[in-house]
């Protein structure tokens, strides 16, 4: 299988059903868990406060459904530092209606020396005009 993923499960609710897709040639997305507008992590890797890895996107393509608020990150192979990481998805939504986001995202990086990691909306779920 090329992903991982913890405690989730894959029925549909009113709740938040996000599909997060990799779309980085060769590349680990690690998909960490955040609280409403700040990442769990520092931008150094280490952690700030106890984080849950969501899931890990393994290849091209791969998917995992997430249902609580998230960061997208690139960690170095030694698992040191963060090289690359989105913006926190409740942030990048822009407000709470986050908590009920049904939809698609797909998450790309501009070029491998980029730190930051786009998610563009595919909108595939009830509530995905953001």
């Amino acid at each position: 299988m090329g992903y991982e993923q913890v405690g989730s499960s894959a029925a549909k609710t009113k709740d938040m059903y996000v599909i997060l897709k990799n779309q980085i040639l060769n590349t680990e997305v690690h998909v960490y868990s955040a609280t409403a507008n700040k990442a769990t992590r520092a931008r150094d890797g280490k952690s700030t406060a106890t984080h849950t890895n969501l899931c890990q996107l393994k290849m091209y393509n791969s998917t995992c459904l997430v249902r609580r608020n998230f960061i997208a990150e690139i960690i170095s192979a030694n698992g040191d530092k963060i090289i690359a990481r989105s913006d926190v998805f409740s942030a990048w939504w822009g407000d709470s209606s986050y908590n009920t986001a049904n939809t698609t995202m797909v998450i790309t990086q501009k070029n491998k020396v980029s730190s930051y990691l786009t998610m563009t909306n595919a909108g595939y779920g009830l509530n995905s005009t953001k």
